[in-house]
């Protein structure tokens, strides 16, 4: 495995271990009672600085309400999810790169995946298959202008499908990329 796809493998791992964390995360609303103002993505760290929570329902459609981030290395992760269900979730990734256009379109953007334009200096959608106990993902990937790599993942339940979220999802990404990270 290349040295790029290696740094890919551990980034998605990292989320991996996120979600193991949180899918013993279960919480049950009470109907009657209001529900309490969220706290904000942001308040994870991380990558989850990029993301909020009023933005991912009104791109999506589902209420988010639970964040957590990792690290490892120079790459930052994040995955969002709903109180209630573990799916759909929001995973997001995020790299510093040195990477130019070239480099991204022959390493990082998968084979058989779709352009994207008005997205970075160069970003792609694509399609992935079910996987054990999950549904279907649609990813957009992006060489943001401020030499980052990102990877914006939603995964939905087993039998739905991920497709019709596509021009939402690449939305969402174009409100990503305007967010300036935190001054460290």
């Amino acid at each position: 495995m290349t040295g790029e796809g290696a740094e890919m493998m551990r980034r998605w791992l990292s989320a991996a271990a996120i979600v193991v964390a949180l899918a013993g995360c279960d919480v049950q609303a009470d109907a009657s009672v209001p529900e309490p103002p969220l706290e904000p993505a942001a308040k994870a760290g991380g990558a989850c600085e990029l993301l909020d929570f009023e933005l991912l329902q009104h791109m999506l459609g589902a209420r988010y309400a639970v964040a957590a981030s990792a690290g490892q290395d120079t790459t930052m992760t994040c995955v969002a999810r709903t109180a209630d269900d573990p799916y759909p979730e929001v995973t997001l990734a995020v790299a510093p790169s040195i990477a130019d256009v070239a480099v991204f379109k022959a390493k990082v953007q998968p084979k058989g995946s779709i352009v994207v334009e008005g997205l970075g200096k160069v970003a792609y959608r694509a399609e992935l298959p079910a996987a054990d106990g999950t549904g279907p993902a649609l990813e957009v990937g992006w060489l943001a202008a401020n030499a980052r790599l990102l990877w914006l993942r939603v995964t939905v339940p087993s039998g739905a499908s991920a497709g019709e979220l596509g021009l939402r999802l690449v939305v969402l990404a174009q409100e990503i990329d305007k967010v300036k990270p935190a001054a460290k």
